[in-house]
């Protein structure tokens, strides 16, 4: 019984958080002759959540700014991962548990979170924790805070920079937090004054407050949530400025189709322009359900004069009779033209929009009518010139009248942007293929011309 005691407190140690259950030779039919891994038998969870991190921090490891704990999810049972439910818990010298929510890395089912606000010497403990639709939760080491994985970070090997990563915050769903981290690889403190997203951007930082002190080596991480904006336009980019006493840094926040319209897309920017040569435009868009194929149901197509009722006021949309189910991937054609009862009221250019309300979310096309639409080709069609087209290299646009370039590629991230009256653009590093060329005046007037790349 003594031999037994010990074993049995041998495993309690290595396994914490089971319970270890001793059986006595001669119960349950055991023999004194059997091994453990002969009679005992593992319950196959086919539906398992399988969460793998192989490259495990331990020891003493060198000082880097941030240390990325990268891990695979792979769900068995079919279902989703949950996005928000996909993270880093750590500790830094014991303390009370952080938490660093986990990003796709672009790689096949990994993901990738970031421990940081630690010094040189520090004691970090960690483990990575996993949860999808079906139910199934997952911790890695198993057994979490009982046994995590443990490191100590080395000492502090100063850049002689303030660093900030990653400098782009990529979005794909309403609601989600994005975080970058700020490192202060210079030999002083530095001090964090504020951090203001872009006015209308809908991204709020909600954890932290201003003004921040980092010693040399220290970080902090600034978790960016975007909010729900239904009646905003997709395909977005915008600036978080950060002002600090080592200078001003910007991070840009890019949020794509899918935040928006949750399922829905339109193929290519999302901008509709109604002008004396095309007074009327059939677009069309697609239920993408990324991952779930389910259907979605659209129940309204209005024009949106306020954020809270339909009013057509600028426009005539035809569609088919709603409600109108879309199986993914099929399609939903609407057409738009200029409110008939407008006649010749139109003084200015006029932007405004088509929402396509549906379960899946609410998907918003910009519409521009160009003031001349009902008497005369526009001054800006006629100015503006763009050239060679196609081009294999550096192509110009210029116009008396031009304020401002912007070019879209055909998932509608903007890939250039620049103000002048005459600018030349290399595209010889740009993937063959169809652009937007989005061209401003200094009224306000829109007009877009495509561009071909070879």
């Amino acid at each position: 019984s003594t031999y037994n005691n010990d074993a049995i407190a041998v495993y309690q140690e290595a396994l914490p958080g089971y319970n270890i259950v001793g059986i006595n030779s001669g119960s349950a039919g055991w023999l004194n002759t059997d091994a453990l891994h002969c009679r005992t038998r593992g319950v196959m969870d086919f539906h398992m959540l399988f969460v793998d991190h192989r490259d495990v921090y331990h020891g003493e490891e060198e000082w880097q700014a941030t240390y990325p704990v990268v891990s695979k999810f792979i769900a068995y049972s079919g279902e989703p991962l949950k996005s928000d439910s996909l993270l880093v818990y750590y500790s830094i010298n014991g303390g009370e548990y952080q938490v660093a929510h986990m990003t796709a890395t672009g790689e096949p089912d990994e993901y990738v979170g970031n421990i940081t606000g630690y010094q040189a010497g520090d004691e970090i403990s960690y483990y990575v924790f996993g949860a999808d639709e079906s139910g199934h939760r997952y911790t890695q080491p198993v057994f979490a805070e009982l046994d995590p994985h443990h490191f100590t970070v080395g000492a502090f090997n100063p850049t002689g920079e303030l660093e900030i990563m990653p400098d782009t915050l990529w979005y794909d769903r309403m609601g989600e937090t994005r975080s970058f981290n700020i490192v202060n690889g210079k030999t002083e403190e530095v001090t964090i004054q504020e951090i203001n997203p872009e006015a209308g951007s809908d991204l709020n930082i909600w954890d932290l407050e201003f003004p921040i002190t980092l010693q040399p080596g220290e970080s902090v991480e600034v978790p960016v949530t975007l909010q729900y904006a239904p009646l905003q336009k997709d395909y977005l980019d915008f600036d978080i400025e950060i002002n600090t006493t080592a200078g001003n840094y910007t991070v840009i926040a890019m949020v794509m189709d899918e935040a928006f319209d949750m399922g829905l897309y339109i193929p290519g920017a999302p901008i509709v322009e109604l002008t004396v040569n095309q007074p009327e435009v059939e677009s069309y868009v697609v239920n993408g359900n990324y991952g779930t194929q389910n259907p979605i149901t659209i129940t309204q197509v209005y024009e949106p004069t306020s954020n809270t009722q339909p009013d057509i006021q600028y426009l005539q949309i035809d569609f088919p009779e709603l409600p109108y189910t879309l199986e993914a991937g099929q399609n939903f054609v609407f057409t738009v033209s200029v409110n008939p009862n407008l006649g010749r009221a139109l003084e200015e250019t006029v932007q405004t929009a088509v929402a396509i309300v549906s379960d899946g979310g609410t998907l918003v096309v910009e519409v521009f009518i160009d003031e001349d639409l009902l008497t005369a080709v526009t001054e800006l069609s006629a100015e503006t010139k763009l050239y060679p087209n196609p081009t294999t290299g550096n192509f110009t646009v210029e116009g008396l009248n031009m304020a401002q370039v912007e070019v879209y590629n055909l998932v509608g991230q903007k890939v250039y942007a620049e103000q002048g009256k005459m600018i030349t653009i290399d595209a010889s590093e740009w993937n063959k293929g169809i652009y937007l060329v989005s061209i401003t005046d200094n009224n306000g007037a829109v007009e877009t011309k495509k561009l071909v790349v070879k």
